[in-house]
């Protein structure tokens, strides 16, 4: 039990500190290139407004929160998730969708 207990799931709450502002990038569609996207907006500097991704794929959503990457589960085409999410006035919107119906 003692062994069990110092292996604690890690802090929650710094996992889940999604910082970014109303005018954040938006990226939509977090698979192999909405990833690659972020990690070079990430090591480009602080982007003024920050970064905000959505994903409709649970795995990718819980994968990224614990990279600490700020991903949302939803729909990023619908822009009432973004205002829901506190990204109002997005810079961009960035479409990584892989299916051609996606991104149409």
């Amino acid at each position: 039990l003692e062994a069990a207990l110092q292996n604690k799931a890690p802090d929650t709450e710094a996992i889940l500190d999604f910082s970014f502002s109303s005018n954040a990038i938006v990226i939509c569609g977090f698979g192999k290139m909405g990833r690659g996207v972020y990690k070079m907006l990430k090591s480009a500097g602080n982007i003024d407004g920050g970064i905000v991704a959505f994903s409709l794929d649970p795995s990718r959503v819980t994968a990224g929160a614990l990279s600490g990457a700020p991903v949302i589960f939803g729909d990023g085409a619908r822009y009432d998730l973004h205002k829901a999410a506190g990204a109002k006035t997005p810079r961009a919107v960035l479409i990584t969708y892989a299916s051609q119906a996606r991104r149409a």
